[in-house]
């Protein structure tokens, strides 16, 4: 008894495996993905410092020097994180 339920299982598949079925499966963890890797895909993270230089790359450890000079340089997508800046500055975005 129990060995023909298990064969019955086996026998017949729970859902069709139709090529909609796996474009909506492949599509839903497409999606999935992108939201979870977040801004990483869209733009780059660039960093700014007070002991920074404005001629450096904008990473980790080579940090940009001013806050203006870093916007000038980002584009859209990209992260400016800012390390020990401790003024108030206003900015304008054009």
């Amino acid at each position: 008894m129990l060995l023909s339920h298990i064969s019955k299982i086996f026998k017949k598949p729970h859902f069709p495996l139709s090529t909609p079925t796996i474009f909506i499966s492949l599509a839903a963890l497409t999606a999935t993905l992108l939201l979870l890797t977040g801004e990483r895909c869209f733009g780059a993270t660039y960093y700014a410092a007070t002991n920074g230089n404005d001629r450096n790359n904008g990473s980790l450890s080579s940090p940009w020097r001013t806050i203006e000079t870093s916007i000038a340089k980002l584009r859209p997508g990209d992260t400016l994180y800012l390390r020990g800046f401790r003024e108030l500055h206003q900015i304008e975005f054009s």
